[in-house]
């Protein structure tokens, strides 16, 4: 028997908390989790305004978050028989030795508080994704964030006919159009939550949670948001990671890959060569401020990963404190960055500033088992979710920053892979 065996069998229950009696609880368990998974989902995710470049202070906003990781952290604690056999596996060492780590970093961090805070979302939502594993049906968390999104994008386009002002962000020196920002603080926000809904409604039609027909109808309306966002990093990476997938469960889209690529590596090596017309005049086309460096740097991205690797060399062992970096970032940032330059934009040279060598090795072996898994245990609903947020954090902080939804998705997705039979907590009392 193994130890994770152990402690969900019967004989530890009995060894170390008597016998228990059926009741109600864990039904009320299975529906707090969802309802949090909601409340993290769509309450979590709104902007109560644009805060200041560096501000870490405690406001209505992030003060809400700080009591819902407190809440979670001690449930967390309070379940630790049932959620511990699901931390008993390679996932849960490295995200729990990275959460721990990050609270540690606290103890160097410019800004302790706001890095402790940091650390403690962190491990409130691997407590959650252990409690969502234990408790919750993979369809249901799937359906509870899939119509949590889409109420959060209704709600947005409900406000653009009677709040129009607040939910677009009008032209300015950086935007030459009108973009979409709905209930979050910024138009690249929003459409990460418009591509996280689309890979949702992929992934809930391939579970028959819903039907063809109303994916179509999905699939518009996530569309529609991400074009009104204007993001077009989680566009590119939204293509991208839907053409792997395909590549990884049809053999007709492997060749139409093949196909495609060959044309496009000639065209490469042909510019290399200095073959081909000017691109100049059509990078400025695509670009919004006019410049073609915008396009050549990623909107400025290679700049501040520049100025992120000067740091990270500052301090490369333990980092600078887990979160904490806005105020360093600020300082370092080059400005021709087009962006909101308070983290590296690239969620590996932003463990690597937070936490140093330290961090960065576990998380990059964390990230590689969701790889690995792609190529020997294949899973739809997984392998497009994950491979969306993994593929975006190419070109931003995501999970390795301020603890947010993706992050909780990312935990528990790696968790379940690795999770052992129902605990006894649930099923059988029933």
């Amino acid at each position: 028997m193994s130890i994770a065996d152990y402690f969900l069998s019967s004989d530890f229950r009995r060894a170390n908390y008597g016998e228990r009696k059926g009741s109600s609880w864990g039904f009320n368990q299975r529906t707090f989790v969802i309802a949090l998974i909601a409340i993290i989902t769509f309450m979590l995710s709104m902007s109560f305004g644009l805060r200041a470049q560096g501000d870490v202070g405690l406001n209505f906003q992030n003060g809400a978050k700080l009591l819902i990781w407190v809440a979670l952290v001690n449930w967390a604690l309070f379940e630790w028989r049932v959620i511990l056999p699901t931390l008993m596996q390679p996932a849960g060492y490295l995200l729990c030795f990275i959460g721990i780590y990050a609270a540690c970093s606290a103890l160097w961090s410019p800004v302790p508080l706001y890095t402790l805070g940091s650390a403690l979302g962190w491990l409130a939502y691997i407590g959650l994704a252990c409690l969502a594993v234990k408790y919750v049906e993979v369809d249901v968390v799937l359906a509870t964030i899939f119509w949590s999104l889409f109420s959060f994008i209704a709600v947005s386009f409900a406000l653009a006919f009677v709040m129009p002002d607040t939910v677009w962000m009008p032209p300015s020196d950086v935007e030459n159009v009108f973009r979409f920002v709905g209930l979050t603080d910024h138009p690249n926000n929003f459409g990460h939550f418009s591509g996280l809904y689309l890979v949702f409604t992929m992934a809930c039609v391939s579970r028959k949670i819903i039907s063809t027909k109303w994916a179509l109808f999905h699939g518009l309306i996530g569309l529609t948001a991400l074009g009104l966002s204007g993001d077009r990093t989680i566009a590119f990476v939204l293509l991208l990671i839907t053409i792997l997938v395909a590549m990884r469960y049809s053999v007709i889209a492997r060749y139409i890959a093949f196909g495609v690529a060959i044309p496009l590596t000639i065209v490469f090596f042909l510019y290399a060569a200095g073959v081909g017309p000017d691109l100049q005049s059509f990078m400025e086309s695509m670009s919004r401020t006019g410049n073609a460096s915008e396009i050549m740097t990623l909107t400025g991205r290679t700049e501040i990963w520049s100025a992120a690797i000067d740091r990270i060399f500052e301090k490369p062992i333990f980092g600078w404190g887990f979160n904490g970096t806005e105020q360093l970032m600020l300082s370092s940032a080059p400005l021709r960055f087009y962006g909101n330059p308070v983290n590296a934009h690239e969620m590996y040279l932003q463990i690597a500033l937070s936490l140093g060598v330290v961090g960065l090795l576990p998380s990059i072996v964390l990230v590689a088992l969701p790889i690995h898994a792609y190529f020997h245990n294949p899973k739809f609903y997984r392998d497009i979710i994950l491979g969306l947020i993994l593929l975006n954090g190419l070109t931003e902080a995501d999970i390795f920053a301020t603890p947010v939804l993706s992050g909780f998705v990312a935990f528990w997705l790696l968790l379940l892979d690795g999770a052992p039979s129902p605990s006894f907590a649930y099923h059988e009392e029933a």
